[in-house]
């Protein structure tokens, strides 16, 4: 890092976004742990899907000199029922995780200044709360609030996302608990006395997007696809090909990704039977699960656990991926005893009179989802009296 002077420049709209799109990318090439929720292909899918949500965005970017070191997608209003002004960093429809993108090497709390002290010239009127949802909490901007007097802000937890670390195979598999391990040994059993099995994996464009077609076609043949068959607590159908928009945005952002050799969709077939299928994106050494489908007829051999299976025994040989992260918490995941890493709600509050009674009314709501959440765990703790 240099001495050169930051300074905010910011771009609004679909054509801003156009202007510094080849400087994302570039300042994307100087993040290694890379996250497709703060990637400019993620956001340009968005765009061409949804133009007419285009003119909502402002896109705050930091510059060191002549070389962009930050990205702050923005969006801003004020709300009827408090009449705050509230700018942060879009969620919704396919954006449904939330972080900045800060260069390594550049002190992200010095780049988040820089974005809180021009925000005023984003939102066109001083602002009382920035905002965050969905965000990691040992993310990009997760990491530059880490060293900032917490007076005015506040963090709390909104769900979290199972992650897993790469290693041995044979030793990662010997970690799991017996009666997992016997399932997927008996799954993989059964789906070699039924029939022929193959994984497929690809990586290649051309082949990524037929694949990908595939992918919609499984998925929206099972419950995912039909509003009539909710699942536990996912009442919301979610397949791709529900939404014109929906399936339009994800065609257009494996398509970028696949150019780059970043997508990668992994099949297993039974015979002439698609079972299942994961669509994932590879970036730098993280392999994000974006989507997972399969046949429900053939629920009996696993898919899902199958091609994680398949997945983790690949990246341990290959050694080039060293984490896979699931991107939810789903249940399912469980039996690989992943870690997990939090996602949380940031809020910022600006020194005016409705920034600091929206940061009272916060805080004291903080206070009592601890109070709580402590006697939830004494009355778990708390020996039966007889």
């Amino acid at each position: 890092m240099n001495g050169r002077t930051l300074r905010l420049e910011c771009h609004r709209g679909k054509s801003g976004f156009d202007t510094i799109f080849e400087d994302w990318c570039d300042l994307m090439e100087r993040i290694h742990y890379q996250s497709f929720y703060h990637h400019p292909f993620w956001f340009r899918a968005y765009l061409r899907a949804h133009p007419e949500k285009g003119d909502n965005f402002a896109f705050s970017c930091v510059y060191r000199g002549s070389a962009l070191v930050g990205v702050f997608p923005t969006i801003s209003g004020r709300k009827s029922e408090s009449g705050a002004m509230v700018a942060e960093l879009p969620v919704g429809d396919e954006l449904f995780m939330a972080d900045c993108a800060i260069a390594d090497g550049e002190d992200g709390g010095e780049i988040y200044d820089v974005f809180r002290n021009s925000l005023s010239n984003v939102t066109g009127r001083p602002w009382d709360v920035f905002r965050a949802t969905f965000m990691l909490r040992d993310g990009h901007l997760g990491k530059a609030i880490s060293s900032r007097n917490p007076l005015n802000y506040t963090v709390f937890a909104q769900g979290r996302c199972a992650e897993m670390s790469i290693r041995n195979y044979d030793e990662a598999i010997a970690g799991l608990k017996r009666k997992f391990r016997g399932n997927l040994n008996n799954a993989k059993n059964k789906l070699e006395r039924d029939g022929d099995a193959r994984f497929v994996v690809e990586r290649s464009a051309i082949p990524v997007r037929g694949m990908f077609d595939q992918f919609v076609e499984l998925e929206m043949a099972g419950w995912k696809g039909d509003p009539s068959r909710p699942r536990d607590d996912y009442t919301t159908p979610s397949a791709i090909g529900l939404r014109e928009s929906k399936h339009s945005f994800y065609t257009d952002v494996i398509a970028q990704f696949a150019e780059a050799g970043c997508a990668e969709i992994s099949q297993l077939w039974l015979d002439d039977r698609l079972i299942g299928s994961i669509v994932s994106l590879i970036l730098n050494d993280t392999c994000y699960v974006l989507k997972v489908a399969y046949n429900e007829e053939a629920g009996r051999y696993s898919p899902g656990h199958l091609l994680i299976d398949h997945a983790y025994r690949r990246f341990a040989r290959e050694g080039r991926i060293r984490r896979i992260n699931m991107i939810t918490a789903y249940p399912w995941v469980r039996g690989w005893e992943p870690y997990y890493r939090d996602y949380v709600v940031f809020r910022d509050f600006n020194l005016t009179l409705r920034g600091v009674f929206a940061c009272l009314r916060s805080k004291v709501g903080a206070m009592r989802r601890d109070y709580r959440n402590a006697r939830q765990k004494d009355q778990i703790h708390e020996p039966v009296r007889k």
